[in-house]
């Protein structure tokens, strides 16, 4: 298993959703259905994915050479 650090994006998107759940504990976001603890659950699942898919999007597979070039003819030469 590869684990990398995350991209900038998944890091503010959990970390956004961290925040949402920390302020529906304190009760100024009382109208998210959901518990504080499942929110900040969440955050913590969408952060380790992001360590987790990010090693296994950049792993090469089965990475062949690439052909042979060809020369170039001597076009436009004098």
């Amino acid at each position: 298993m590869n684990l990398s650090a995350p991209t900038q994006l998944i890091f503010i998107i959990s970390l956004v959703i961290a925040i949402i759940g920390v302020l529906a504990a304190l009760g100024v976001l009382a109208f998210i259905p959901l518990a504080a603890v499942w929110i900040v659950v969440i955050a913590y699942i969408v952060l380790a994915a992001g360590c987790l898919m990010r090693g296994a999007k950049t792993r090469p597979e089965n990475k062949q050479a690439p052909p042979p070039r060809r020369p170039r003819p001597n076009a436009g030469r004098f």
